[in-house]
């Protein structure tokens, strides 16, 4: 998780940026991954990320992650 954090830290030092609109996990890993990227986004929803989403996940990835997210009270995709 702290690299996931410091990836995301990255992001907003590279661009010199404090607040994100949209940010997309751009293609899956291990379902238990999606999860832990999932959740962990989640916590900056609203905060300095405004929406999270997902490209070229294919339709089982999107359908473990968000029967994943509606378990565990997330915002959705």
């Amino acid at each position: 998780d702290d690299e996931i954090k410091k990836a995301i830290n990255k992001i907003f030092d590279d661009l010199q940026i404090d607040y994100i609109d949209t940010l997309l996990i751009n293609a899956p890993t291990t379902d238990e991954n999606n999860k832990r990227i999932w959740k962990l986004l989640d916590e900056y929803k609203d905060k300095i990320i405004n929406n999270i989403g997902v490209s070229n996940f294919r339709y089982e990835h999107i359908e473990s992650l968000n029967k994943y997210i509606k378990e565990n009270n997330l915002r959705t995709i």
